[in-house]
């Protein structure tokens, strides 16, 4: 065998072991980009249940306040009724305009009525349920970290 041969064979073993060994990182780069994608689909997993508790939440509170403001608005309208009815009583006993508002205001205050809201608009309703799932989604990514 010359020289020439020796250098030529030498020259293919080292280039198939070359070849090996980048297969070999090609191999670990998709291993490792792998990895990266499954923590990071882990990462948003975990916000995105941070964030479905926190609607949750948010949604709870919501029904509770409708539920609420549906009772002061019925309380609210109760003790206008019985306004109106003390004013009819006025009238029809004969009494002045003056006597009559008196009344009605003395009703409207023993009763300590809350003033009549208007219904929440829709957007009012979605802005309540900002902080929750803010809260929500500070707390899933605190533990998030806290992991990592």
């Amino acid at each position: 065998m010359t020289l020439l041969a020796r250098g030529a064979g030498r020259r293919n073993m080292a280039s198939a072991g070359l070849a090996k060994s980048a297969e070999l990182e090609a191999r670990e780069n998709q291993t490792a980009a792998a990895i990266d994608q499954a923590e990071q689909a882990q990462k948003m997993n975990t916000l995105g249940t941070g964030a479905g508790f926190g609607a949750m939440y948010g949604i709870k509170q919501a029904g509770a306040a409708k539920a609420a403001a549906a009772a002061t608005q019925d309380a609210a309208a109760g003790v206008l009724a019985d306004a109106a009815g003390a004013e009819l009583a006025a009238l029809e006993a004969g009494k002045t305009a003056a006597a009559v508002g008196e009344a009605s205001s003395a009703v409207v205050a023993s009763a300590g009525a809350p003033a009549a809201t208007a219904a929440p608009s829709a957007l009012t309703t979605v802005a309540s349920f900002a902080a929750p799932i803010a809260i929500g989604l500070g707390a899933a990514f605190l533990i998030s970290e806290l992991f990592d």
